[in-house]
């Protein structure tokens, strides 16, 4: 699922306006990373973001999913090195790396969502694009939707091969036990089971 992260740009406004004041200079605003961007899944409210900044940012987000339906289809047809054969997984790998796994998901399950009639892509990547509540998609990826299977397949295996922050964490707290000689559940009961081998 969609890790949309929220930055708060009324900050670095404010950094910026501080900033002048004390040195009468003008200040450039870090530039965040397009992979650091966040992604907004729907509209603000305009009764809400009264400043307006919060829209700004959508149409930013929009601007971006629109570069990386781009980048996609790009890095598609970039890793074709025989008539019909691709290598996918650079591809995903690239794309990725330039824009994130969050909104490469929101553009790639858009569109897959949009063509979920249609019966080259497969039921377990339709299945994952109804996951993401998308509405129609911010770009139309012209790939062949059975290239773009093949993409979905392989952005999916690199979701799963991420190691995540808590697979993480409980791998150093078992390594961290195994140093100290405290035994972990699963060393404990094989030492049973040999015990009652012998």
């Amino acid at each position: 699922m969609i890790n949309a992260k929220l930055v708060e740009y009324k900050d670095l406004e404010q950094f910026s306006l501080d900033a002048e004041q004390a040195n009468h200079d003008p200040v450039e605003l870090p530039e965040i990373p397009k992979s650091e961007q966040p992604v907004y899944t729907q509209k603000p409210d305009p009764d809400i973001d009264l400043a307006g900044d919060e829209l700004k940012a959508y149409y930013a987000s929009l601007n971006l999913n629109v570069e990386c339906g781009r980048a996609i289809d790009q890095a598609i047809i970039a890793s074709n090195y025989d008539q019909y054969r691709y290598d996918l997984k650079t591809a995903v790998r690239d794309v990725i790396e330039e824009f994130g796994a969050d909104r490469v998901a929101w553009v790639v399950a858009s569109n897959v969502n949009n063509a979920n009639h249609d019966g080259r892509l497969s039921t377990d990547n339709k299945a994952w694009a109804k996951d993401f509540d998308t509405p129609k998609p911010d770009f139309y990826l012209k790939t062949h939707l059975a290239v773009l299977n093949g993409f979905v397949d392989n952005f999916r295996k690199a979701e799963k091969e991420k190691p995540s922050l808590m697979a993480a964490l409980n791998a150093g707290e078992k390594k961290s036990k195994s140093q100290t000689g405290v035994d972990t559940p699963d060393k404990s009961a094989q030492k049973k089971k040999d015990r009652m081998e012998v």
